[in-house]
């Protein structure tokens, strides 16, 4: 699944420039988005045993809007955080994401867990595949888990261009990030 709509996506897709907006959260349309996933999910035959999720504040606030109407519990991977290439892409420090989700479990971040400098394809495809590993040893046939993450990184691991609260079934069996090519990153412009 892809996390909710963010001012982020609302800006660049009006505008086609970068907000300058690091770790943005949900706009209301994308609280929408992520509730309307979580009901569609709720009537499936197949929930998620778990929820891991990207430790970005737009990836968070989806995770929480979906395990509150699923009922499932939310693990932190920091595998499948975003591909590191525009301003929302700055993470928020480790210490930062304890006070707003003390619930949850940051303790294999590092304070500073994002990349600082632009991730080329391979490094991103790299993760996608250690991911993909991590994954397929962890997935039990009959036991899916949800993946809340990001455009590039989703990408990366799949091939396929979700939309903003999207989420589609797939198995780790089938997927091979190798294979997928290099998405075309629009021209990184920040507001004047």
């Amino acid at each position: 699944m892809r996390h909710g709509q963010t001012v982020f996506n609302l800006e660049m897709k009006e505008r086609g420039t970068d907000p300058g907006v690091p770790d943005p959260g949900l706009t209301e349309l994308g609280r929408q988005q992520a509730l309307d996933a979580a009901r569609k999910m709720e009537q499936s035959d197949e929930l998620p045993v778990a929820i891991l999720t990207s430790p970005y504040r737009r990836t968070l606030e989806t995770a929480e809007i979906v395990a509150s109407v699923i009922d499932r519990p939310i693990v932190i991977e920091p595998l499948i955080r975003e591909h590191v290439y525009f301003s929302c892409d700055q993470g928020t420090h480790r210490s930062e994401l304890q006070k707003f989700w003390p619930q949850h479990d940051f303790s294999l971040l590092p304070e500073v867990w994002w990349s600082h400098d632009d991730e080329s394809h391979d490094i991103v495809t790299a993760r996608a595949m250690a991911f993909h590993d991590k994954a397929r040893k962890l997935v039990k046939e009959d036991e899916p888990w949800l993946v809340v993450s990001h455009w590039a990184f989703l990408l990366s691991l799949t091939g396929y261009k979700f939309l903003n609260g999207e989420y589609v079934a797939m198995d780790p069996d089938h997927l091979d990030p190798q294979s997928v090519i290099p998405p075309e990153l629009p021209v990184k412009q920040k507001l004047s």
